[in-house]
């Protein structure tokens, strides 16, 4: 992903950007060199078992704020946009194991595009889809 100042300039290069989100966040592959490798392997051949798809699944991944350098680990998480309560912002998903032995995505915490983006944790249950 490259950034461009408002004279069109290119301000800044970022690797391994997966999804653009509101409020300045960029969903990155922590490693973005194997992430890129990975993928190449993918492309030059079949991957009949699912290994490989596996292995990018797998791959540590992380929430960056363009502007602050802030990250926050995704890994096996599962980022979502979403309507928040004071307008759009991201909700972070957890699986978490049930007692019938399922897996279940919970939010964990949620960033709003109008604040200084911090966590929050309160009222998660308005973000719980059952």
């Amino acid at each position: 992903m490259t950034r461009s100042g408002i004279d069109g300039h290119a301000v800044d290069t970022m690797s391994g950007v997966t999804a653009v989100h509101p409020g300045g966040w960029v969903s990155q592959y922590k490693d973005p060199k194997e992430a890129t490798n990975l993928l190449q392997q993918i492309n030059a051949s079949p991957d009949n078992d699912g290994t490989l798809q596996e292995s990018v699944r797998n791959l540590p991944k992380q929430l960056v704020h363009i502007d602050t350098g802030q990250t926050m680990d995704t890994t096996s998480m599962t980022v979502d946009e979403r309507q928040i309560p004071n307008g759009p912002g991201v909700v972070i998903y957890q699986q978490v194991l049930t007692e019938n032995g399922w897996t279940k995505p919970t939010p964990a915490y949620w960033l709003s595009a109008a604040d200084d983006g911090h966590p929050h944790t309160e009222n998660l249950e308005q973000f719980q889809d059952d």
